[in-house]
């Protein structure tokens, strides 16, 4: 998308602005979004970390040093209050 993000309120025409020359080489256009979820994110990406680092346990002692500082990185950002004006 043009701005970064797909915008529903606006044409597919209009996100893509891609020239009638290459979208016509197309049969099917699709649009599969990405909706905003921080936790199943963080979820779905220590679930790759972890199979990487049992499936290369060589190099897991350093991914898991990693992840265990992003994790500590993560939770202090979360507890910043964001409410307050």
């Amino acid at each position: 998308p043009i701005k970064g993000r797909y915008d529903s309120t606006i044409s597919f025409l209009e996100n893509v602005d891609l020239p009638d020359s290459i979208l016509s080489r197309f049969d099917c256009l699709c649009v599969v979004r990405d909706i905003v979820d921080t936790a199943k994110d963080d979820r779905i990406a220590n679930f790759v970390v972890q199979s990487h680092m049992k499936s290369h346990p060589k190099g897991s002692k350093q991914a898991e040093q990693l992840s265990q500082s992003q994790q500590v990185s993560q939770e202090s950002t979360s507890t910043i209050d964001t409410t307050s004006d």
